[in-house]
């Protein structure tokens, strides 16, 4: 069990961290003239998303205590389900490592729900690359975090 927590703890690690290195030559370059085109929503939901990383690199229970669903499951790079009371235990044993989330995508189902996607890279451990897909609902007037799969991008799996 402790094998499992510390492994869950590492890639939720590598899943939700704060965007905390400036970007590189070869690094994707944030575009204004995109950001201008996002909606409100579309920009709030982003905004969650980096803060689920700075929440993780803090480790700010609190932060996914108040946003995880009661329902919430990931699907962790390794294929692993995830319940909502291990992401909150990886929480607390969290040893961040620096990444770069970029790239973000927001699919609206309808008022109340939208498809998140967006990529990583892993400085250090783990699969270098991943890309991320969550789905957030709307609850009262506050955004939930439901479901999260990472995905490594095969070219990236033995990095």
């Amino acid at each position: 069990m402790k094998k499992f927590i510390l492994a869950f703890c590492l890639l939720w690690s590598f899943t939700c961290v704060s965007v905390c290195w400036p970007q590189t030559a070869g690094a994707p370059k944030s575009n204004p003239a995109q950001k201008a085109k996002l909606s409100p929503i579309e920009q709030e939901l982003i905004r969650h998303a980096q803060q689920f990383a700075e929440a993780d690199k803090n480790r700010d229970v609190d932060f996914f205590q108040r946003t995880l669903s009661e329902d919430f499951i990931e699907i962790a790079a390794n294929g692993d389900p995830v319940v909502r009371d291990e992401v909150l235990e990886g929480v607390r044993m969290a040893d961040i490592k620096q990444l770069r989330l970029y790239d973000f995508k927001v699919l609206l189902l309808n008022d109340g729900a939208a498809v998140v996607t967006y990529n990583e890279i892993v400085r250090d451990g783990g699969p270098r690359y991943q890309h991320l897909s969550t789905i957030w609902v709307k609850q009262g007037d506050q955004w939930k975090l439901k479901f999260q799969q990472s995905t490594p991008n095969l070219w990236s799996i033995g990095d």
